[in-house]
This record gives structure tokens, sequence and C-alpha cells, in this order.
């Protein structure tokens, strides 16, 4: 009985009393309020290192891109620029191929209408030049017509060394009966064949002053019968030069 009284006693001797209680309450509350407010504290100043540290990453971050954007839009002003000189470029090259386009056609059509003149003049000029050239064949064959005129051509006579040729035509004259002189002739000679192969004598050429004079040689010619041969073949044969009458008279050898 006394022993539990004792203990009791003992117990209710160590339990405190509200008055401390609450004051150790109320330093822990304090206590706990400045951890408190030193955790908010700490809180804060990491934040607005936080906010600080993101601000100026962002700040730097933002004017790395805004001098990227930048950068960039100088260079795309700067291509947009080249390509529009490009552009500007093949704008000329187009137009200098275009004019040398044109140019080489008015160049091909000035060649087409040159060669087209130069065709037509040709045309022209041998058509001129062929009548000219019939002209003047024509005009030729006229005077060595008129110059034949008075030719005679005497074949068959032999030929000798230092022969005279008028004496010879002289003779024929007294032969048929026409005197011919010395001054009724303008020229005689010989001509060659037209082959080396043939070996009959010269024929001579004998040119008379007068196309008159030729005619008469040619009726005392044919007014001549007593020269020729027995079977009235010719030894010696005169021929007009003239197209349009031809000659044969004959003398005994």
């Amino acid at each position: 009985m006394d022993l539990s009284c004792e203990i009791v006693n003992k117990s209710e001797a160590h339990i405190p009393s509200d008055s401390d209680s609450i004051e150790k309450f109320n330093e822990l509350l304090n206590t706990i309020n400045l951890w408190r407010n030193d955790m908010n504290s700490n809180i804060m100043s990491i934040r607005d290192e936080i906010k600080n540290d993101m601000n100026s990453n962002f700040m730097s971050i933002r004017e790395e891109i805004k001098n990227t954007l930048s950068d960039i839009q100088s260079e795309i002003k700067s291509l947009r620029e080249e390509q529009a000189t490009l552009r500007q470029n093949v704008s000329n090259i187009n137009i200098e191929l275009s004019s040398l386009q044109n140019s080489i056609q008015f160049q091909s059509d000035e060649h087409g209408t040159l060669k087209h003149r130069v065709d037509e003049i040709a045309r022209v000029a041998g058509e001129q030049t062929t009548s000219a050239t019939a002209g003047l064949q024509y005009r030729i064959d006229s005077l060595e017509q008129q110059a034949r005129q008075t030719n005679v051509e005497i074949c068959n006579v032999p030929e000798r060394r230092n022969e005279n040729l008028i004496g010879i035509i002289e003779a024929i004259g007294t032969a048929i009966r026409f005197p011919i002189s010395k001054a009724d002739i303008v020229s005689i000679h010989r001509v060659p064949h037209a082959h080396s192969t043939n070996d009959r004598p010269k024929n001579i050429i004998a040119k008379f002053s007068t196309r008159i004079q030729r005619d008469n040689i040619i009726a005392a010619y044919r007014k001549a019968k007593s020269l020729r041969e027995k079977d009235d073949s010719p030894v010696l044969v005169i021929r007009g030069e003239d197209d349009l009458k031809k000659l044969r008279i004959t003398k005994k050898k």
C-alpha cells in the first residue's frame, strides 16, 4: 500500500505543468517557424538564382537566335539579289540569243537573196554572152566569108624548091585564057594539109583584089576545055574558098 502511493507520487512529480508545456510548444513553433522562414528564404534565393540564370540564358539564347535569324535573313537577301541578278543575266542572254537568231536569219535571207541575184545575173550574163558570142561568131564568119569571096584554092600543083607561086598563077591564067598579073594578086601561099600523112602537094591559096576578078577566073575555067585529060578527069583543081561556089579547072602535067 505505501509502496504504490510512493510510485504514484513520483510519477506525479515528473509530469510538467501546463505552462511549461505551452512554453516548450511555443518554442518548438518558433523554431519551426524559423526553419520555415529560413527554408522559404533559401527557396526564394534559389528560385531567384534559377530565375536569374534562366533569364540570363534565355536572353543569351534569344540574342543568339536573333543574330542567327539576322544572318539567315542577310543570306536570304543576298541569295535573292543573286537570283535577281541571275534572272536578269538569263534574260539578257535570251535577248542576245534572240537577236543573234534574228541576225542569222537575216544573213541567211540576205544570202538566199544574194544567191538568187547572182544566179539570175549569171543566167542573164550567160544568155548575153551566148548571144554576144553567137553574134561575134556570125560577124567573124561573115568577115571570113567576105574575105574568102576573093580567094581561090588551087590543088594538085606539084611542089618545087624555091618555086615562084606568082609565076604559077600567071601560067594558070594563060592556060585558061584569062591573063592574071602580079598586081591582081593580093597574097598567095601554100597551106598545110589537115593530116600529116597526106603526101599530095600542099594547096595554094591565092587572094585577088576583087571578087569580080575571082569570078572572072571561075568563068574562064568553065570555058577551058583543052586542059582536061582524055577521060575528062581533073589534074589540077581550083576551088573558090567561099561556101557558095567551088570550082574545078584542069591543067596537063
